[in-house]
């Protein structure tokens, strides 16, 4: 089942005022197996990798 969008969205607004990184990106007309488009899968890795690169090494 999907989760409706109005979800995502309180999800991040709530993790951002609570200073948790956070950042939401969505893909029209694409549930979590990002199968409609490739391009949207290397996006959301890339995308990742970044947030990694940033976040990852927080001790």
């Amino acid at each position: 089942s999907r989760v409706p969008k109005s979800q995502s969205y309180m999800l991040e607004r709530g993790l951002y005022y609570r200073g948790v990184p956070v950042k939401l990106i969505t893909f029209p007309n694409e549930g979590h197996a990002l199968i409609n488009n490739p391009w949207h899968g290397k996006i959301k890795v890339r995308e990742e990798l970044k947030w990694l690169k940033k976040y990852g090494n927080q001790s």
